[in-house]
């Protein structure tokens, strides 16, 4: 099966279902514990005001970004950076 081809089973009657109709290779494994902590730090950062960012950049912006960014620093401290840099 192409990965094309996978989706997220929501609910036990759901699996038992696509498992009866041959959709279903095997039964699907429940959820983890690091599954409910790692939602649990969602929630919490969520609730702190953090913001979950996905950027899209060219590469000309990725080239760019490498050449200011400073041995050791992270992507979020170069902006941070650069944020302040751009408000004096």
């Amino acid at each position: 099966m192409h990965r094309s081809q996978a989706r997220e089973v929501s609910s036990p009657h759901e699996a038992e279902r696509l498992l009866g109709q041959g959709w279903l290779m095997a039964a699907p494994k429940g959820k983890t514990n690091m599954a409910a902590k790692t939602r649990q730090l969602r929630e919490r950062r969520r609730a702190a005001g953090w913001k979950l960012l996905t950027l899209a950049l060219r590469p000309e912006e990725i080239a760019l970004l490498k050449k200011l960014k400073r041995p050791g620093e992270t992507y979020v401290q170069l902006f941070t950076r650069l944020a302040r840099q751009s408000l004096l």
